[in-house]
């Protein structure tokens, strides 16, 4: 059974033919939030990758994650708990390429019986991107493919989003701060000539 949906996942990666999405399909990969910001360079958020309306288990996943390069950069993937009864410890795969398409895949490594216990939405991966330059970048989920526990391939649709550096943003703290720099300054002088005086 693991062979089975190994086989077909990298068969999915490795070609990149993305699985049938169908009309009416039971099961959809979407990213939560789908619209986010990150305030300032250098900062950075964390994007889930959801699966939602499933009317069978899942064994394994594959899919590509779309972003602009030039505006944010993916730091780090991690899996969800669904898949295998210890995240992290998948028989998954990322490489963080740095091109604006980053591939992940997971493979569960646990049987039948303990995925049954799965519900019918939860997190397949989570994804941290970090802000480059000014601007919004278009998110979007490519290749897409869906098994069940026992290797065949599900129908599955996605949803993309966005994520925005506004341009404003790192300076939104500056005003803030200057007032506290300022209101503690004066209590500090203040302090020091009623010590002077007494």
């Amino acid at each position: 059974m693991k062979h089975t949906t190994l086989n077909l996942l990298l068969g999915a990666a490795l070609t990149g033919i993305a699985s049938p999405a169908l009309a009416g399909s039971s099961a959809l990969v979407s990213m939560n939030p789908g619209a986010s910001f990150i305030s300032g360079l250098g900062h950075d958020t964390t994007v889930q990758l959801n699966v939602s309306g499933l009317t069978s288990q899942v064994g394994g996943f594959a899919l590509d994650f779309v972003y602009d390069p030039s505006i944010v950069s993916v730091q780090s993937v991690t899996f969800g708990n669904s898949l295998n009864s210890l995240p992290n410890q998948p028989l998954g795969e990322f490489t963080l390429s740095g091109t604006g398409r980053q591939g992940i895949f997971e493979v569960s490594l646990e049987d039948a019986s303990w995925l049954a216990s799965q519900f019918d939405n939860f997190t397949l991966a989570n994804v941290t991107l970090e802000s480059l330059q000014f601007g919004t970048s278009g998110l979007s989920l490519e290749n897409a493919s869906l098994s069940d526990a026992a290797g065949d391939s599900l129908p599955v649709s996605t949803s993309g989003g966005s994520i925005s550096v506004p341009e404003g943003s790192t300076a939104l703290w500056g005003p803030v701060w200057l007032g506290a720099f300022t209101v503690f300054s004066g209590f500090a002088l203040r302090r020091q000539r009623n010590y002077a005086t007494n």
